[in-house]
């Protein structure tokens, strides 16, 4: 027979012993104590901090996935809804499978980061994913990496930045195309910046006899205005 129980010693402090009683025949019982309050007190704390990770990987409102060993052992509510493509009702997926063909270079790089850096560490990435169906999704990628029981855990939380990243990119699109729409205007056209040229188009050098726009950049507006009406222009530029 054995099991574990609590006792108490003369000191009056605990311990956890595993008890072995075996049947030693003529009514007599021996009894084996083993203490090992230590090790189920070790197996409490990892206990606690895997609890605590699998909670904090269900109450962020980021898309999060908790892997150990390089496959997936929990996902929450918010990556489900991200990943919808994902089967997580049977085996959980290793990390190459839990990005799929599409994404291997990523996953590829998630693993040399995991192999070439001791826990605990927090990396982050920039990454498009392709969706199966073809999509992109721009992420700000985090990854969470600790050491639980000899094995390593990681934690990695997306952000999807696909609308601002589209955003960016429509006002630099936007200012480019204002750019080149000055450039070829047949109008004389310039912009100052607290007193300065800081760009002309082709009409505003060839106006004021420079040969090009460099020869402009920088200078003083003030000096392309005759010393008579300097005084006057700068005002109702600057009022």
């Amino acid at each position: 027979t054995s099991l574990e129980v609590v006792i108490k010693r003369k000191s009056g402090r605990e311990a956890t012993v595993a008890v072995s009683a075996s049947n030693a025949g003529y009514g007599q019982i021996i009894v084996l104590l083993r203490d090992v309050t230590a090790e189920r007190r070790e197996q409490e704390i990892v206990q606690q901090e895997k609890d605590a990770l699998q909670a904090r990987v269900t109450a962020v409102p980021y898309p999060q996935a908790r892997f150990s060993g390089r496959r997936l052992v929990s996902v929450n509510p918010a990556l489900r809804a991200m990943f919808s493509w994902l089967k997580l009702e049977s085996e959980m997926p290793t990390l190459l499978q839990f990005f799929g063909k599409q994404n291997q270079d990523v996953a590829r790089d998630i693993t040399r980061l995991l192999d070439q850096n001791e826990p605990p560490f927090t990396e982050k990435r920039s990454v498009r994913l392709r969706a199966p169906e073809g999509g992109w999704m721009d992420m700000e990628l985090s990854i969470d990496a600790i050491a639980i029981d000899g094995r390593m855990e990681a934690c990695l939380t997306f952000f999807e930045t696909t609308e601002f990243l589209k955003t960016i990119r429509q006002h630099e699109d936007t200012a480019l195309n204002f750019k080149g729409l000055m450039e070829s205007s047949a109008l004389a056209f310039a912009v100052v910046r607290e007193g300065r040229y800081i760009f002309a188009n082709r009409g505003f050098v060839s106006l004021l006899g420079f040969d090009a726009a460099g020869d402009l950049t920088g200078q003083d507006f003030s000096v392309s205005v005759a010393s008579r009406d300097r005084k006057s222009v700068m005002h109702k530029l600057t009022g």
